[in-house]
């Protein structure tokens, strides 16, 4: 009898476990329903809670979405209104534009191990309208184990943006900050280079106090790691220091990015950039024209002629470090564009993105020859013995012309 019991419970589990997939979400919590309630996720067999920082309407929106709403959400929770989870946490940072369809489209921090720098009472929630319809919720998507890594760099704080910010470092499931004591240029230049940045300009620490741990304390670089955490430093989290001594940086020039891959050149090729100390590539989901010309003027040029996909430029090998790249055109670096979070994707390689740009110098030379061609076909053509000035004048342009063509070709 006993046996059955023990049969029965395993297949019930089974069943309840193969109801869900990753990054489900449901609303659960004191005074929810099935519209309103403290937002949890599936992950790996477990549920848990999304931490409030920067959550708010738009976020909503996009897990009311995933459940099938069609009026979307009227309202977002933070501090626990719907009460404290009891799991882990797997959601941080959570910050969705609105129109995505699923949480995991949004860019966002997973903790693998559900440690962050929130508690319980920072559970966030949300408050749907408008029929539910069933038909409407979106197919899962699961996207790698690994988003956050150990040893991985941010720049957060006051008046923080793509390049400048206090700087903030991952361990064991949490963020945390380091202390100014040693703090130098060529520790700045470590981390502007592992986020993916040429230089640094300015090791300052005027981006306000972090909340979490201090992580790391007297980190003395030579300069040329490829980590922070390759540097001589302290112990992590054995430090003497208090927040208002947290270390910052400014870094320099745009987020590096480069063309590669068979039958690329200095304007074509498979497009791949580089974060957190690695070249990885871009998939191809909702590339277009608007996101090559970002990756084209990001190079020096003008503009892009072609966004290309499905590997056109063969598969990468390495990370695929970018997913959902939506630019609107004007940005200066791909990294300011919406997207998924790094290494946040459901692609493979032969999803790799490339672009086409526009080569001033190839432009230039097909308009010279466009003019010498009407040189030859003046030169072709009969003549009067009389000659004006117009004429002259046409023919010492055209000469100047051949002379620019000939020069450009030797360069």
């Amino acid at each position: 009898m006993m046996e059955s019991y023990t049969i029965l419970s395993l297949l019930l589990c089974l069943g309840v476990a193969s109801a869900y997939s990753n990054f489900d979400v449901r609303l659960v919590g004191t005074g929810s329903n099935e519209w309103m309630g403290r937002v949890e996720v599936f992950y790996n067999g477990e549920w848990g809670t999304v931490c409030d920082d920067y959550w708010g309407l738009e976020d909503a929106k996009v897990v009311c979405r995933q459940l099938g709403y069609t009026g979307g959400a009227s309202g977002f929770t933070i501090g626990a209104e719907f009460g404290q989870g009891s799991e882990k946490i797997f959601l941080d940072d959570v910050r969705c534009d609105g129109t995505e369809n699923r949480i995991t489209n949004c860019t966002y921090l997973l903790n693998t191990v559900g440690g962050t720098n929130c508690r319980h009472s920072e559970d966030s929630g949300v408050k749907c309208q408008g029929p539910r319809s069933t038909d409407e919720v979106v197919p899962a998507v699961v996207v790698p184990d690994v988003v956050v890594r150990d040893g991985d760099v941010r720049l957060a704080g006051a008046g923080s943006s793509a390049n400048q910010g206090r700087v903030e470092v991952y361990d064991n499931g949490q963020w945390g900050t380091v202390c100014n004591d040693l703090w130098d240029i060529r520790n700045a230049l470590v981390v502007c280079r592992q986020l993916g940045f040429r230089g640094a300009t300015s090791s300052r620490d005027q981006f306000g106090q972090g909340t979490g741990p201090i992580l790391l304390d007297n980190v003395e670089c030579g300069g040329d790691e490829t980590s922070i955490m390759e540097c001589r430093k302290n112990p992590i989290r054995s430090h003497n220091c208090y927040h208002h001594e947290d270390a910052g940086v400014i870094c320099s020039d745009a987020i590096l990015v480069r063309l590669v891959g068979p039958g690329s050149s200095a304007n074509q090729g498979r497009v791949e950039v580089y974060a957190n100390g690695r070249w990885g590539t871009v998939c191809h989901d909702l590339w277009d024209i608007q996101n090559a010309n970002v990756v084209c003027r990001q190079l020096g040029f003008p503009r892009a002629t072609a966004a290309t996909s499905g590997a056109r430029f063969g598969q990468g090998t390495g990370p695929i470090l970018l997913d959902n790249v939506e630019c609107e055109g004007d940005e200066t670096s791909i990294m300011e564009c919406r997207k998924n979070a790094i290494e946040s994707h459901n692609c493979y390689h032969r999803e790799d993105a490339g672009v086409i740009c526009q080569d001033d110098k190839k432009r230039q030379l097909e308009d010279v020859e466009f003019y010498l061609k009407k040189e030859e076909q003046m030169a072709a053509a009969p003549v009067s013995d009389g000659k004006t000035d117009d004429d002259l004048k046409t023919k010492d342009i055209l000469q100047a012309l051949s002379d620019l063509l000939a020069e450009l070709k030797d360069k």
